[in-house]
């Protein structure tokens, strides 16, 4: 068999503590990592991006290095949205290209989107043809950076399922949207 021994006791010398301090983490690595959380969560705050950084990493940031992130990732998804924004002409085409029929109004004052209203045809004559005489209006806040509300009318079909008839994207939720 062999010879074997049991530890009894231990005494640890090493007295040195870890250094958590990297001077290689920068602000933008820190934005570019944790976008995702400051996308879900805009009101997730500096103390709590140090907090991940430190259970994720073992790495000590300072706060101006997380408020610095937190600034850059809102700027990042800012930006991505406006992007977001300039495409919906291109989507008000493509509807009307692929669904003959469908209605699609986008409304800007001074090249800024205000209200967008969409009836797909399919959705128009399905209505028409299956459901009951009767709509449904309803509406809910919309939580990203820009705000609004979608409304969406509805209506029943003879099983009492819900048939989407149309929906609208406005900024608040009154007579003239």
């Amino acid at each position: 068999m062999g010879d074997a021994f049991q530890i009894k006791s231990f005494k640890s010398i090493h007295t040195c503590g870890k250094d958590h301090k990297i001077s290689k983490i920068s602000s933008r690595w820190l934005a570019n990592k944790y976008l995702p959380f400051f996308r879900d969560d805009h009101t997730w705050t500096a103390n709590a991006l140090k907090g991940a950084v430190f259970r994720d990493h073992e790495v000590d940031v300072t706060l101006d290095q997380c408020y610095k992130a937190k600034r850059m990732a809102f700027k990042m998804i800012h930006d991505a949205e406006e992007k977001q924004y300039e495409r919906l002409w291109d989507y008000a085409v493509a509807i009307r290209k692929w669904n003959v029929g469908s209605t699609v109004k986008i409304q800007t004052t001074n090249n800024v989107f205000e209200r967008m209203y969409v009836c797909l045809d399919a959705c128009k004559r399905g209505f028409l043809a299956g459901c009951r005489p009767l709509i449904g209006i309803d509406g809910c806040h919309l939580k990203g950076t820009t705000g609004g509300q979608l409304l969406v009318a509805v209506g029943k079909d003879r099983n009492d399922n819900i048939f989407p008839i149309a929906y609208a994207i406005v900024e608040i939720e009154n007579k003239s949207s």
